[in-house]
């Protein structure tokens, strides 16, 4: 695994609101009774506990326009960080219009994706690799080269820091201890340092799994046994409205290595150009070069074996 700093950006969840609640979601939107939305207080604390980060600070939801005060929120980031660090992730709408110009002038990295209109697809994250993966040996492997760990990042909640996003998910949907305190330098963490945040949620996800990534916009989300019952303990809505369907296959070494070399592989970095926007038909990605400085480096730090 790589150390939490050596990604390429570190995203506070301002918000787990979302009006699409789509399947495989790694924010788990649909499984939510009630959203929250961060306050203010929370949030100036999370990007003062970054104080001497250098790469990327993500603002992330759910949909983050649609906090009630998202505009608040902006100058927030303005006040502690420059342009050239500051990333949204924003599926549009009424807010992202209404926010545009000050958008603009707050986040020089931008992800936009148009879920009315554009298909994403995810690896489910709530097949539990304990329940479909019992060698151990091989468990541990596919943990500790997850392609999410290696490419992606870090999540602050307002239940405290996490190395991995879909660890802070897990611990709101589960209702878990909370994470790292948000002290100066948290983000320095080693492997060693943050193990235990391995244990408990890592062999509850399926983001290692290498399975064919599933269409975000079907009905029914593919989840395991263990997870099931843990969706029911929490009262998800969607679990209650039985839109989840047990997966319980068992997966060898020999079925992981057909899978990693016959599924399409997740894209690990988003379509750019320098500087500029790079548009396909209802998404595009602005990233300016230190951002993709930052993400070749995060590569590079470790490489994803295969088995």
């Amino acid at each position: 695994m790589n150390p939490i700093y050596a990604s390429w950006l570190i995203q506070i969840e301002i918000t787990n609101y979302c009006k699409f609640k789509c399947a495989y979601c790694t924010r788990a939107t649909r499984h939510f009774k009630k959203p929250y939305f961060a306050d203010l207080k929370f949030i100036e604390k999370a990007l003062k506990s970054l104080k001497g980060w250098k790469k990327g600070v993500g603002c992330m939801g759910g949909e983050p326009t649609e906090h009630p005060q998202f505009d608040k929120i902006c100058y927030l980031y303005q006040k502690y960080f420059p342009e050239s660090q500051c990333g949204l992730w924003t599926s549009g709408g009424k807010y992202y219009k209404k926010y545009k110009e000050l958008i603009d002038q707050t986040f020089a990295i931008l992800v936009f994706n148009d879920r009315t209109k554009n298909i994403s697809y995810h690896r489910p994250p709530l097949i539990a690799l304990k329940d479909v993966i019992e060698d151990k040996v091989l468990l541990d492997k596919l943990i500790d080269s997850c392609w999410l760990q290696h490419r992606w990042s870090p999540s602050i909640t307002y239940k405290g820091a996490f190395f991995c996003e879909v660890a802070a998910t897990q611990d709101l949907l589960f209702k878990g201890e909370g994470g790292f305190a948000l002290e100066k330098g948290w983000w320095k963490k080693e492997p060693p340092q943050f193990r235990n945040q391995v244990n408990k949620f890592c062999y509850q996800c399926g983001i290692p799994l290498p399975i064919q990534s599933k269409n975000s916009t079907t009905n029914i989300e593919l989840v395991s046994e263990s997870n099931a019952k843990k969706l029911l303990s929490v009262v998800s809505p969607a679990a209650l409205r039985k839109k989840i369907r047990i997966h319980n296959n068992i997966y060898s070494k020999e079925d992981i290595n057909l899978m990693e070399n016959s599924i399409s592989r997740p894209p690990y970095l988003p379509s750019y150009s320098h500087d500029h926007r790079h548009q396909t038909r209802f998404s595009y990605v602005r990233l300016p070069k230190n951002a993709l400085k930052w993400m070749e480096e995060q590569i590079k730090f470790g490489s994803v074996k295969r088995f």
